[in-house]
């Protein structure tokens, strides 16, 4: 069974109620960012953005002049999507690329790196959600999930952009009521509570909630083959073989 990846975070992050008012998911993963709309409960409308928050680490790389994974590390550490956010001009210690020595950039140059790009993802988001038609039904907002959405001033700039109220969305486990149900009364560890998990923890939850889906393919055995006058793989080979020379 194929579960598409909005639709399986949505199983993790998404509250009972939020689905039944309306809600819009903005999963933003590494390489894409996934987009659902529910509404009275269903899924209404899936789609899919080809630009995650790889894309902000490359900008990085590029702007500081460091490698893809240093540049990773620094957005996770010290990134922020909104300048105005930050009060103090902090300073961040960016590692050379290979024998070159380390240079200090302030942390509002690393937050000029990444709002454009932010803003970009979000607004193509924004976009593809009006041509829709089913935005207006999400009366209860946006919620923001994936690893890309832990970054500082995500949701603020979300917000901007949507015009619509935005929360972060990390995994849980709610009963039948709708109540969140902690490790001690078999819900999450807190090691999962974490958007990032998003879309695994609600595949877990999707397969633990629906009976499997027992599928049955005729594929015969090579003496079954043979036995209906086919010729096996070997025999194929060497004709191919034969043919060359």
């Amino acid at each position: 069974e194929v579960v598409l990846e909005p639709v399986a975070s949505a199983n993790a992050v998404l509250h009972d109620d939020e689905r039944d008012l309306g809600v819009v998911l903005v999963d933003m993963g590494g390489g894409t960012t996934d987009l659902a709309i529910y509404s009275e409960g269903s899924n209404v409308f899936t789609s899919v953005i080809v630009m995650g928050g790889h894309r902000v680490t490359q900008d990085i790389a590029h702007g500081l002049r460091t490698s893809v994974s240093e540049s990773e590390m620094i957005k996770r550490q010290h990134g922020c999507a909104l300048l105005s956010l930050l009060e103090h001009d902090e300073i961040i210690q960016v590692p050379g690329v290979g024998p070159r020595p380390p240079r200090e950039f302030q942390r509002r140059f690393l937050a000029e790196i990444i709002e454009p790009r932010v803003e970009e993802i979000l607004e193509l988001a924004r976009q593809e959600l009006v041509a829709s038609g089913f935005l207006e039904l999400a009366a209860s907002g946006v919620v923001l999930t994936g690893g890309a959405a832990q970054m500082m001033g995500m949701t603020e700039i979300a917000e901007d952009i949507f015009q619509m109220p935005v929360r972060l969305g990390t995994p849980v486990y709610a009963d039948g009521n709708g109540r969140e149900i902690g490790l001690t009364e078999g819900g999450f560890a807190s090691v999962i509570q974490d958007p990032k998990f998003a879309t695994g923890v609600g595949l877990v939850l999707y397969g633990a909630r629906h009976e499997p889906v027992e599928m049955e393919f005729d594929v015969p055995s090579v003496r079954e083959r043979a036995a209906a006058g086919g010729p096996s793989f070997s025999r194929r080979i060497f004709e191919r073989v034969r043919e060359m020379f």
